[in-house]
């Protein structure tokens, strides 16, 4: 779980403070799943097809997958706002760390429902 705190720290850091257009916007990733219908149609096009920000976020998606990072979750979302804000909340921090955990114990193969 510290593992999984530290590359969201890592991955919104970059993102927020030193932005560039090969590197995700803070944006892109609050609203990131990997269960989104629409990225898949998308990879289905030809790359010609696509629109110029369909190109960019099909990159971003592979970046991102690369770098291991599978959602964004409520708790990593509470994350980026503590880093933003210069502070955490640590209750609700431990609080999204120990549902999230029970999620993951709870669930058939130990990933994420």
């Amino acid at each position: 779980m510290l593992a999984d705190v530290i590359n969201t720290l890592a991955l919104f850091g970059v993102a927020h403070f030193i932005p560039r257009n090969e590197f995700p916007s803070t944006k892109y990733l609050l609203e990131y799943s990997t269960a989104d219908w629409a990225k898949y149609f998308n990879k289905e096009k030809n790359k010609e097809e696509q629109t110029e920000e369909e190109r960019r976020e099909s990159d971003w998606d592979k970046l991102i997958a690369g770098y291991g990072y599978g959602e964004t979750t409520q708790l990593d979302k509470e994350i980026y706002v503590g880093m933003i804000a210069g502070f955490f909340r640590e209750q609700a921090i431990r609080g999204l760390a120990e549902e999230l955990s029970q999620n993951i114990e709870g669930s058939p193969e130990g990933s994420i429902q």
